[in-house]
């Protein structure tokens, strides 16, 4: 996924994805096990708290699925001994004119697609964009919850289709995936719920397409994973301008 917009955190969260953000104009003020630093780009891992500020300027935020090769590929090179990561911006640079067209909307698909990988291979990480699972049953159940309707998602529904005890199923997908299982259809729901919204749904018809409870479940949701309140960034009168893709390589 990425998304382009002002990133203003309103408090310290951690979300599945490794985050990678991009200042388009300015430096972005990061805050992260009680340091503060200010750098135009930098490089988070999964579940590791953050708080970002770009000042109400621009910033291209980039989420990698966790379980495709490329990120554990970063696991193992950039993360083997810290968890946030500042690359040097001069390695985007010859991408700055790219990045900056980012926040116009007015890019087609397949070349944020290219983009989005030039960046990752910046890391010398060249990895194509396939799972690094090992476990058939995981694939089919990944598979499985990206085509259930937005409202069906549950884990006994998908235990029951590939053959497993729930209690099996929650204990191989932590194993495999590295986060449990709940959490990852609760981030699904949340990814649904913000195509819906993207696509011009109103927050109360979103939340019921991707199964949460009611608007407000909608919102909790959303602030705990992105640290800001859905109405600032998807009000008529906001100044964020949030894009959404899903590409083979950002899940």
């Amino acid at each position: 996924m990425v998304f382009v917009s002002p990133v203003n955190d309103n408090s310290l969260h951690q979300h599945l994805f490794i985050q990678l953000t991009i200042g388009l104009s300015s430096e972005i003020n990061i805050s992260f096990d009680g340091i503060s630093k200010t750098a135009q780009s930098v490089l988070i891992n999964s579940n590791h708290a953050h708080q970002l500020n770009s000042c109400d300027k621009f910033s291209a935020v980039i989420l990698i699925d966790t379980e495709l090769e490329v990120a554990n590929l970063l696991r193992h090179t950039i993360f083997n001994k810290r968890d946030v990561y500042f690359p040097d911006f001069n390695l985007f640079k010859k991408h700055e004119n790219e990045l900056n067209r980012l926040s116009s909307g007015n890019v087609d698909m397949n070349s944020i697609e290219n983009l989005v990988k030039s960046l990752i291979a910046s890391f010398g990480v060249n990895a194509p964009g396939s799972s690094s699972l090992k476990s058939r049953k995981i694939k089919n159940i990944l598979k499985i919850l990206q085509d259930l309707p937005d409202d069906a998602f549950g884990v006994k529904r998908l235990a029951n289709e590939v053959d497993l005890s729930e209690s099996r199923l929650t204990h191989l997908f932590k194993q495999e995936v590295g986060m449990p299982v709940r959490r990852y259809i609760l981030w699904l729901r949340l990814q649904k719920a913000v195509i819906h919204i993207i696509n011009g749904s109103i927050f109360t018809d979103a939340a019921y397409f991707a199964g949460f409870a009611d608007s407000a479940h909608l919102s909790r949701t959303f602030r705990k994973m992105f640290g800001q309140k859905m109405l600032v960034i998807f009000s008529s009168n906001s100044t964020s301008s949030p894009i959404m893709i899903k590409t083979s390589l950002i899940k």
